[in-house]
């Protein structure tokens, strides 16, 4: 697989300004690539309120990145859904959004750093 960021592991997490209003959804296989969009959101200008990550694959390596951002402030829920399709882990997403918006985005993206600061904008 061809890395296009450095791993999770090596890149520095300091705190961003959070969107109180915003939940990020991200419905997974688990693949490597989720990494790499993890990443990609934790280094934009903004966090989210809440990851809700729904896990509908069995890589060990999601629990890993789990703990890394949650090691570095951001609150993430990890669901585990054994049921698998996009529609079903976003439906499964959804209902634990507890804040006024949501995102959704698949875990092959990689999002562009202003990213969510440009949906809550709109959103609002």
């Amino acid at each position: 697989m061809t890395r296009y960021r450095p791993a999770l592991k090596d890149t520095p997490l300091r705190a961003r300004p959070s969107l109180d209003d915003l939940t990020l959804v991200i419905p997974t296989l688990g693949r490597p690539i989720l990494e790499e969009s993890l990443q990609a959101i934790v280094t934009g200008e903004a966090w989210p309120a809440r990851i809700v990550l729904v896990d509908q694959g069995s890589s060990a390596d999601v629990d890993v990145w789990v703990r890394q951002l949650q090691g570095a402030g951001l609150d993430v829920l990890h669901l585990r859904c054994s049921k698998r399709g996009r529609a079903r882990g976003v439906n499964r997403g959804i209902e634990q959004v507890r804040t006024r918006f949501f995102a959704v985005t698949d875990d092959d993206c990689l999002a562009e750093p202003d990213w969510l600061n440009a949906m809550a904008a709109r959103l609002r």
